[in-house]
């Protein structure tokens, strides 16, 4: 929620300070290339207060968990097999669909 309402505040005060003639994105401030930019790089700077110091090893021939994580989540989706998630959060379904949104437009593809 956190992440959330970071990108959204500064998508919008971005959004909003463009110049009058410029606004061609009326409304749709997640649709404005500089509006997004500043969404993604306000949740940047909240998860990089939150890291913790030290150094970030990885194991010898192991896939990155996020590569993991992303595939599956995609074959799921890409599955329609939403009912057999056992995720205990009422945002589940919207947020899947708004995912399922993207890999249909091809943004969004299985890491390699």
């Amino acid at each position: 929620m956190m992440l959330g309402l970071g990108a959204l505040n500064a998508g919008l005060h971005q959004h909003w300070m463009q110049p009058v003639t410029y606004r061609e994105y009326e409304g749709k401030w997640i649709d404005d290339p500089a509006a997004y930019d500043q969404g993604v790089q306000a949740i940047n700077h909240i998860l990089e207060a939150y890291r913790q110091g030290g150094r970030v090893t990885k194991k010898l021939g192991s896939e990155p968990s996020a590569e993991i994580i992303v595939r599956h989540l995609i074959r799921t989706i890409k599955s329609k097999k939403r009912d057999s998630w056992d995720w205990h959060d009422p945002f589940a379904q919207p947020l899947a669909d708004a995912i399922g949104a993207l890999i249909d437009l091809g943004r969004l593809k299985e890491p390699r």
